[in-house]
């Protein structure tokens, strides 16, 4: 659906990353528009750029958002700023990952603490930041938690067996416990001023490994198979990152220790229905 130039999205506008890209990607929105004129903006426009946050919070409880996608990063080497973080933690109970801008870092987001991962002199270092800037970025809110398994010790194959079982295709998730291991990765791109390809993506992983620590982990979970590219890598139902003292990243493998927990946002669900992902930057318009 082509869209006029003059017609925007409120989701767009307060979510875009740069100011000068929205009336171009504006076109390919299939939502409701409203006018606004470059010159003299609308008090509506001003309004609406101000609610959006607020709006997006109460549209998002529980479901899935994605700006860009695993596919777009890692086969095409699209790595620029594709959303900040800042408009989407104004409201309450954000959760997102994803990896940080030229893919030099790891961004997870749990009730809000935006956790950074990054790579410095081949050490791993993670901080509590108050703003990041995602190439990719999955995201949901969700007010409540509620704890629906426990389980012996395992790993993300145990994981994805307990999710299977709640009947929900797709859904955000909680799990907490202790681990025996956990191998993570975090992107540590360094362009080297050659055509991009998969072999890059691969090499820029730096890999590394918690042992005997308290973790949180927080993902997506889907059996969808439209959904594989999207915010899952081909061939898997999961995608996590680990919280832990002092480290956080992409998970890769993990060994629990017996009564690890998950959580799904508290609610119900339609049983094999799920909950549905929303078309990226375009979930609410006036």
């Amino acid at each position: 659906m082509s869209l006029p130039v003059n017609q925007l999205s409120i989701a767009q506008v307060g979510l875009a990353a740069l100011a000068d890209d929205v009336p171009e990607r504006a076109r390919e929105l299939p939502v409701i528009r409203f006018h606004w004129a470059r010159e003299k903006p609308t008090l509506r426009y001003n309004l609406s750029v101000v609610l959006m946050p607020l709006l997006l919070c109460l549209a998002l409880q529980g479901e899935i958002a994605t700006a860009g996608s695993l596919r777009e990063t890692m086969r095409e080497g699209k790595v620029e700023v594709r959303l900040a973080l800042a408009p989407l933690n104004s409201q309450p109970h954000l959760y997102a990952l994803g990896p940080v801008t030229g893919l030099r870092g790891e961004i997870t987001v749990v009730d809000g603490v935006i956790h950074v991962g990054t790579v410095v002199g081949g050490r791993p270092l993670a901080k509590v930041e108050r703003e990041a800037q995602a190439v990719f970025l999955a995201y949901t809110y969700v007010a409540s938690w509620s704890e629906v398994a426990s389980g012996d010790a395992g790993g993300l194959a145990e994981i994805a067996s307990a999710l299977s079982r709640t009947k929900r295709e797709r859904t955000p998730f909680l799990v907490t416990g202790r681990v025996k291991r956990a191998d993570y990765h975090i992107m540590d791109y360094r362009p080297d001023g050659g055509p991009w390809s998969m072999d890059k993506h691969d090499q820029a992983k730096a890999k590394f490994a918690l042992q005997e620590q308290d973790v949180t982990l927080f993902g997506f979970y889907t059996e969808r198979d439209e959904d594989a590219g999207l915010f899952v890598h081909h061939g898997e139902r999961i995608h996590a990152h680990v919280v832990a003292q002092g480290a956080t990243g992409h998970l890769d493998a993990i060994t629990l220790e017996p009564w690890w927990k998950l959580l799904l946002p508290s609610g119900p669900a339609s049983p094999r229905e799920g909950l549905r992902t929303l078309p990226p930057l375009s979930v609410l318009s006036l």
